[in-house]
């Protein structure tokens, strides 16, 4: 917003955005313990969760929370948004049938390795370079070690760390690891498909509980994250991925969309304003892409089935997006009935003015909600 402007100007810029802050202030509720669960940081210790460090995903203690409390009819548990197997993952381990789909076909095979029997795994000697070694790996648990392997190479931006081990010795800690998260309970009730969260292959009310976290606007290039083990594992690079992805980052924005509410249209306007198109067309892609994610989440629901949806507003460029609020329109629009929004933690520390409003920053939500009675 430029200075200068009058107060009076200020607001009518952010009017809608007021708006939505305002329509549901009386359903937030701040539950700032919930804060360390919706990072990753929980289950790098713990078996099978540690395989991979997703920065991207949340504590496994989150799962166990949803599994106790979240008032679940019988069935299977799903998470759309799989990443590096969280839920499903857990829930197996807690006696749960679930499921995990991702959009990341090397995700989906690392995840889906926990439920096999640990790989013994003796590539030849000549094969000294992860390529070499994905090439000789003689089963879905090898090349999921490989690929592991692989991961531990880089960063949560997808970038090569600067001094590792050698391939064969990541390899090799990767192998010890896999065997001794082995010797006990694998989580064998899981299952994990390469999918699109748009187009969820499962039949209509089969899920009795989701619980998920799709991808933050503009947060992370998840194409580029997940590029190391995309390439190795089908060859396909970032293009390829950001055409499959839900449209969160200015990378993968492109192509016209319809909008999808007054406050997006708004955030939207005003990037224009700044010259920030690009990141304009994030904005108007995002919105739609999680609105058709979620209407497929409601068909697979039962009635009465429950959802734990995880996910921030952002603040693009200086220009605030409530996103946690444009979702809880979209999910009561398609039968998705909105209890509470727990307040974990606030992205920014700081907050600014928005209109009328003091304070005002993006936040890390659960959004709690329940399928309607049919």
């Amino acid at each position: 917003m430029g200075r200068g402007r009058p107060r009076s100007h200020q607001q009518a810029l952010a009017g809608n955005r007021v708006a939505l802050e305002r329509a549901w202030a009386d359903r937030i509720v701040e539950q700032t313990e919930l804060g360390a669960l919706v990072g990753a940081g929980g289950g790098r210790r713990e078996p099978f969760h540690r395989w991979l460090s997703y920065r991207q995903g949340f504590s496994p203690a989150l799962v166990r929370l949803f599994l106790s409390e979240g008032d679940l009819p019988d069935g299977p548990i799903l998470d759309p948004f799989s990443g590096s197997g969280t839920v499903a993952t857990e829930a197996a381990l807690q006696g749960r049938w679930s499921m995990g789909v991702d959009v990341m076909g090397s995700l989906a095979t690392c995840a889906a390795a926990r439920g096999l029997p640990p790989p013994e795994f003796v590539p030849p000697s000549e094969a000294d370079t992860f390529d070499a070694l994905y090439a000789a790996a003689g089963n879905a648990a090898e090349r999921a070690a490989v690929l592991l392997a692989l991961a531990s190479a880089h960063d949560g931006e997808g970038h090569r760390r600067n001094e590792t081990p050698a391939p064969r010795a990541l390899l090799q800690e990767t192998l010890d690891m896999m065997a001794a998260d082995g010797q006990g309970p694998r989580p064998q009730r899981a299952s994990f498909v390469q999918g699109d969260a748009r187009r969820l292959p499962l039949e209509d009310g089969t899920v009795a509980g989701v619980l998920t976290s799709p991808p933050y606007l503009s947060r992370y290039d998840y194409a580029r994250v997940n590029d190391p083990g995309e390439r190795l594992s089908g060859g396909q690079g970032r293009r390829a991925a950001r055409q499959r992805q839900i449209r969160a980052s200015r990378v993968a924005s492109a192509g016209a969309t319809a909008l999808s509410h007054p406050a997006v249209e708004e955030a939207r306007q005003e990037l224009l304003r700044v010259g920030r198109r690009r990141e304009a067309r994030a904005v108007a892609g995002y919105f739609p892409d999680l609105a058709q994610a979620l209407a497929e989440i409601a068909r697979v629901l039962m009635p009465g089935g429950q959802i734990w949806l995880v996910v921030a507003g952002a603040d693009v460029k200086r220009v605030y997006v409530p996103a946690d609020l444009v979702l809880c329109e979209h999910m009561e629009a398609v039968g998705l009935s909105v209890r509470t929004v727990l307040l974990a933690r606030r992205v920014r520390a700081s907050g600014r003015r928005l209109g009328d409003l003091s304070n005002v920053a993006p936040r890390e939500v659960v959004i709690q909600a329940q399928k309607n009675p049919s």
